[in-house]
């Protein structure tokens, strides 16, 4: 009997299963018409991007999470050290660090709901009168699904994972390099965490950034991010980058400073993207399918730009990006990574 209904199946669709009907018209594909650039400050919007991306590391989120713990009451949140031991939480750490967990209400109104895991890590050696010099390692990692607030306004959100790191060496002859890279995959709001801050409303996150000064001066971004509230030039809701730029401190003769090698890309709230590209990041990488091997532009600060895939002919957008090495990149203090629970509502 199986083997009869698989020939009567297999009859059927040769008998005329793939014939299609003479009496269907298809209709010519609708093309969408290409976005208004004429009132589009194109070079400022993507400068203004550039700036943003200095601001979206584990900095704001950390520094809600240490906020949130100060409004603990007594035993709300519940405090643990190590993690919850909670069979759902995976947190693949070495367990080091301290967690709260609880679904709680103050008196006062404050409410913590979910779990939050951190570990801190500080290391120094060295003598930074000598050659060699002094070497300073510190790192954070934050994981954990909280919402803390204070009746119905959000203080406190994070639902993810960041990590950041920051690494300096200071040596004989004033001799000074930093390294500042932070991870962050996951959605961060509250006021908090962005009260005061260009960045009100929060964002959804996925974006790696690693940016240093001194002899190894730059900036290196591959990543996005998706603005609650945050408007660029009161147009794009997001961004999308993957580059590397060298900062004029660490430039060779041959190598360019006043562009990145790889894209910068604004979606505006159409859900239209705006591709600024650049010279490739990996040129002469066979393996890497995002860019052809001939460069995109000359060494000039000037992007070739796309909408929606195609190229704008005749619109050329070139940035001043020299105020990314102003101070807006500069790390956090090591004193920032230093965190105790005392204090934090006993």
């Amino acid at each position: 009997m199986k083997y009869l209904l698989q020939f009567s199946l297999i009859g059927l669709i040769s008998c005329g299963g793939s014939q299609e009907p003479d009496d269907i018209v298809l209709d010519d594909p609708v093309e969408l018409p290409a976005p208004d650039l004429s009132d589009v400050d194109l070079k400022g919007a993507f400068e203004e991007a550039f700036m943003a991306l200095a601001t979206i590391d584990l900095r704001p989120t950390w520094a809600g999470h240490k906020a949130a713990l100060d409004r603990r009451a007594g035993a709300c949140p519940d405090i643990f050290a190590g993690n919850p031991d909670i069979e759902d939480i995976d947190i693949r750490t070495s367990n080091d660090g301290w967690s709260w967990m609880d679904f709680c209400d103050q008196s006062n109104g404050i409410s913590f709901g979910g779990f939050q895991y951190w570990e801190i890590d500080v290391n120094v050696s060295g003598d930074p009168t000598t050659g060699t010099g002094r070497t300073t390692e510190a790192s954070r990692f934050l994981f954990g699904d909280a919402l803390v607030g204070d009746g119905d306004a959000v203080l406190y959100e994070f639902d993810g994972q960041a990590t950041d790191g920051l690494t300096t060496t200071s040596a004989a002859g004033d001799y000074y390099t930093w390294s500042y890279s932070s991870q962050m995959d996951g959605t961060a709001t509250g006021s908090l965490t962005f009260d005061g801050s260009e960045n009100a409303g929060g964002y959804r996150v996925g974006l790696a950034r690693r940016a240093s000064g001194g002899v190894d001066q730059g900036l290196e971004a591959n990543g996005n991010v998706y603005f609650f509230e945050r408007r660029i030039h009161d147009r794009f809701d997001s961004i999308s980058a993957n580059f590397e730029f060298i900062g004029p401190e660490a430039a060779g003769p041959d190598e360019c400073a006043l562009e990145p090698q790889g894209y910068l890309s604004l979606r505006d709230q159409d859900a239209f993207w705006y591709d600024l590209v650049f010279s490739p990041r990996y040129e002469g990488d066979p393996d890497d399918p995002d860019y052809p091997n001939a460069p995109y532009s000359e060494c000039d600060g000037c992007g070739t730009l796309y909408v929606r895939g195609l190229e704008q002919e005749g619109i050329e957008v070139c940035l001043d990006l020299f105020m990314l090495w102003g101070g807006v990149l500069d790390p956090p203090p090591v004193s920032e990574f230093a965190f105790t629970l005392r204090g934090s509502g006993g």
